[in-house]
């Protein structure tokens, strides 16, 4: 472990006591671009997706960040992104479950009760059944990463009030001009954006510079 991975780590330990997450981080882990991990550190975990340049995460002991980084920033230029992902975990999780939960039930009687009119004015095509469902689920297939990016550019903007709107700015612009190719691919395609479970840098950088401005 090198001295920048150790300063990580002491930032780290330290939010964590601040959080009370009652949990001890040990170690770091680099995440490449074809690695997966759960968006959410404690059970339900949520879907399976890379993680994005601009985001961090923890697994039980490990510090989860993105290897687009590595060696290019600071120790402290985490911490901003550190403490965004510390108050998702801890105090805006509950409300990220309870929002899928209720878009999902919401899509089963809707699934239903759109097959159950498609039996009466159809014929028994399986393709039609299939174009109905899709069409009927797509806009909680929305809805689910819409609802997450919501939640986490709230935990950017409570980050902000403890890190200063200006130091959170300061890292998310330096990731930016870094060009990392995710980030690249979802600042230029909308429908990556509307699948996204995290929001964009730029939609990140709007909301702080707004923060910023308010305080």
């Amino acid at each position: 472990m090198n001295t920048k991975e150790e300063s990580i780590l002491e930032i780290t330990r330290s939010l964590s006591d601040t959080f009370q997450t009652g949990v001890e981080i040990k170690k770091v882990r680099w995440m490449g671009p074809c690695e997966r991990f759960p968006i959410t550190s404690i059970p339900p975990r949520g879907p399976i997706t890379p993680l994005p340049s601009d985001q961090c995460s923890f697994i039980d002991d490990t510090i989860l960040l993105p290897s687009s980084l590595k060696d290019r920033l600071d120790a402290d230029d985490f911490k901003p992104l550190l403490i965004s992902a510390f108050i998702f975990d801890t105090k805006l999780l509950r409300r990220f479950n309870a929002a899928h939960a209720a878009i999902l039930l919401a899509s089963i009687p809707c699934e239903i009760g759109g097959l159950t009119l498609t039996f009466h004015f159809t014929t028994l095509n399986p393709i039609i059944l299939i174009l109905v469902a899709t069409v009927i689920a797509f806009p909680f297939i929305v809805i689910l990463p819409y609802s997450s990016q919501r939640i986490r550019l709230t935990a950017d903007k409570m980050a902000a009030y403890l890190v200063g709107a200006d130091n959170f700015l300061v890292t998310l612009r330096k990731i930016d001009e870094l060009q990392c190719r995710d980030i690249e691919k979802r600042k230029g395609s909308k429908w990556m954006r509307l699948r996204s479970y995290v929001p964009s840098i730029t939609e990140r950088i709007k909301t702080l510079e707004s923060t910023q401005q308010q305080g």
